[in-house]
């Protein structure tokens, strides 16, 4: 959900013209889901199964103001997947990448995800499920092991809602028990 809910925060409050490319072939509904979100949000979808068609989508949305790429959800083992991903995303196109990261996982997990992702060029983090959980620590220790940046939080299942941009003032707040 997190791809939807920038599409909807970027369409609604900034007007921005929006594409959005589903490489996720698993069969899991978050394609009907962005189907959705394209359709009220007034974004473009593509959903390539290929390499070839890949580039050829992002060539198509050449006139957007942003694309946002939604990836399966991968293992950190899995790097097999993890190399798929990296031959089908990064061929020379200027992708930054934000690894999402649930807080249900917990702090060792956290670090364990990261690592997994290391073949990837992580340009920043997303968290998610704050909504769930009570202790917030694990943000700032990924964040001190990895010196990536924290660009988004997602509180909830609301599109486009419940997500927000990363602000000192909120993580201070979170972390100090201040919501």
């Amino acid at each position: 959900t997190t791809v939807a809910k920038l599409a909807g925060r970027l369409t609604r409050q900034f007007n921005a013209k929006v594409g959005m490319v589903s490489v996720d072939t698993s069969g899991n509904g978050s394609n009907g889901l962005l189907r959705n979100c394209a359709r009220e949000f007034g974004a473009s979808l593509g959903e390539p199964h290929s390499k070839n068609e890949f580039n050829k989508i992002m060539w198509g949305f050449r006139d957007k103001d942003v694309v946002l790429v939604d990836t399966p959800g991968r293992s950190p083992s899995d790097t097999e997947g993890i190399g798929q991903l990296k031959n089908v995303l990064y061929d020379g196109l200027p992708i930054k990448t934000g690894l999402v990261l649930s807080m249900t996982s917990g702090s060792d997990n956290l670090t364990e995800a990261c690592r997994g992702f290391e073949k990837l060029p992580i340009d920043c983090h997303i968290f998610t499920k704050l909504d769930e959980v009570n202790s917030f620590g694990s943000i700032i220790n990924t964040y001190t092991r990895t010196k990536k940046p924290i660009a988004y939080l997602c509180n909830g299942q609301r599109i486009p809602q419940d997500i927000g941009v990363a602000s000192h003032e909120m993580l201070g707040n979170l972390v100090f028990g201040r919501r």
